[in-house]
């Protein structure tokens, strides 16, 4: 009580908790019920000042509790947040304040004595920059409708006869002669087509055009057919073209859809002056058969059916059939996986160097016959992944490709083949091949079959089974060879 006393006369902090007074350089209430922050609930008092008058008893206790409860007639309030919460709710309401005092002193240019800046400068924007915007995921595009404008436009049949004055027979039922054409064009538009045309639509609506014009230069006929957004090909374009003699160049210019197609046996048959043909692209996924469909184009350079669509192919025999000019053929775009023959698609290519065929699915092949007979040229040809476990002919298959000097034909099944007639007849490049594991059970026919291969050495036939073959003739030349055929078990002879 003495100290108390004596700090009266003293500067000394005055507790607004307990009323208890402490040193000037106290941090907290000396009285050990409280210990208050003075910082907080003190107040400093300086000698000779009024002091505030005495805490009732009631309130010090409530104080001591730091519970701020309010008495009332009607009894008691609920409690509410305790003292010194609601203490520095008050000191931070005062920096908010402060603060945007501050911020709005700021945003009118500064204090009000400041100078403002002379000139016709536009003031200085103090709101903070907006948030950048998240950036919108890009919407999918939306893939456009096909046109299929062209639907109704089906172009009639035109097949070629089946007589010997084919070339003369006439185009589309006009005076125009097979023969007389010199260049075939498609159009999508009817835009250009002069008075002098033609109807040559299947349902005769004029929805087909064609029209021809005289090529003084060639002495030949430029032939367009055209119509609003493409022509629809008919479904059997099989020798629609066949026998154009004189036929340099056919352009489809995406405008002849061949969705509907069915066949294209001999569809450009005999075309003797066609240098090239462009089936990219072309779907044609109904198409059976594409037999002879470039039968003796013997001046035919290239042809590409990259990425075509033919998923229904069953016929591909004599596809090239004595196209002598061939030397770029990209097949990429022919789905094997359902054909049946193969028979001659490659014969007598005999400018053919290279051939890409590794990628056929041969699976339900069953005729391999001559399939690239007298490829005279061809010096290698990947024939080592072929499914040959349905073919039951292989004559011929490789007659004639002299310039060949490997051949993997080890893994080829045999077990079907009844026919292996001059499968390598003629082939004197090569040195080797493997034949020890082919089962030759089912062999009938093996004549001539290694005939001319003057440079092979005597294959291992010590697994094969002739006993089913009926005739040796001419199977090899030398003098191995024919001791070799007397140790074969052949009673079927």
């Amino acid at each position: 009580m003495e100290k108390q006393d004596n700090l009266k006369t003293r500067p000394h902090w005055r507790c607004r908790l307990c009323q208890h007074r402490s040193p000037p350089d106290a941090a907290i209430c000396e009285n050990p019920s409280c210990g208050a922050d003075l910082a907080i609930y003190g107040e400093m008092i300086l000698p000779g000042s009024t002091e505030d008058p005495p805490v009732q008893e009631h309130e010090k206790k409530k104080r001591g509790r730091n519970i701020w409860e309010e008495e009332t007639d009607g009894g008691t309030k609920p409690p509410r947040r305790r003292a010194r919460k609601g203490q520095m709710a008050v000191v931070l309401a005062v920096f908010l304040l402060a603060g945007v005092g501050i911020g709005w002193s700021l945003q009118q240019g500064g204090p009000a004595d400041q100078e403002q800046p002379s000139g016709t400068e536009e003031p200085v924007d103090t709101e903070p920059a907006p948030e950048p915007a998240a950036p919108e995921e890009p919407l999918p595009e939306e893939t456009p409708a096909p046109d299929l404008s062209w639907e109704n436009n089906i172009l009639r049949e035109d097949p070629a006869p089946d007589s010997p004055d084919a070339a003369e027979s006439p185009v589309f039922g006009t005076e125009l002669r097979r023969n007389d054409v010199g260049t075939v064009t498609f159009l999508s538009s009817l835009s250009e087509m002069p008075q002098e045309s033609w109807d040559v639509s299947a349902e005769e609506d004029g929805s087909v055009m064609a029209w021809a014009e005289y090529d003084d230069s060639s002495g030949l006929y430029d032939l367009y057919i055209g119509a609003e957004g493409g022509v629809a090909a008919p479904e059997d374009c099989s020798r629609m073209f066949c026998y154009y003699e004189q036929l340099r160049e056919i352009s489809f210019n995406g405008a002849f859809h061949t969705d509907r197609v069915t066949t294209m046996e001999a569809m450009f048959g005999y075309c003797y002056e066609l240098t090239g043909c462009d089936l990219s692209g072309m779907s044609a996924p109904e198409v059976t058969s594409m037999e002879d469909m470039f039968y003796n184009c013997e001046n035919l350079t290239e042809v590409s059916t990259r990425g075509m669509s033919c998923a229904s192919l069953l016929d591909t025999s004599t596809m090239f059939w004595q196209c002598h000019g061939l030397r770029e053929v990209d097949i990429s775009g022919l789905a094997t996986e359902n054909v049946e023959d193969m028979s001659g698609m490659f014969g007598h290519c005999t400018s053919l160097e290279t051939l890409d065929v590794s990628f056929f699915n041969t699976s339900r092949v069953t005729n391999m016959e001559t399939m690239f007979a007298t490829c005279k040229n061809l010096t290698a040809v990947d024939v080592g992944a072929f499914d040959t476990s349905r073919v039951t002919d292989m004559s011929g298959m490789f007659t004639g490709c002299e310039r060949l000097t490997e051949l993997d034909v080890g893994g080829f099944d045999t077990s079907g083949v009844v026919d292996l007639r001059a499968m390598f007849y003629g082939c004197e490049g090569l040195s080797h091949l493997d034949v020890v594991n082919w089962d030759t059970s089912s062999a009938e026919l093996v004549d001539r079959m290694f005939f001319g291969c003057t440079n092979l050495a005597m294959p291992d036939f010590s697994g094969w089974d002739l006993s089913n073959v009926t005739s040796f003739e001419e199977f090899a030349e030398g003098t191995e060879f024919s001791f070799m055929i007397l140790m074969f078990d052949h009673s079927g002879i």
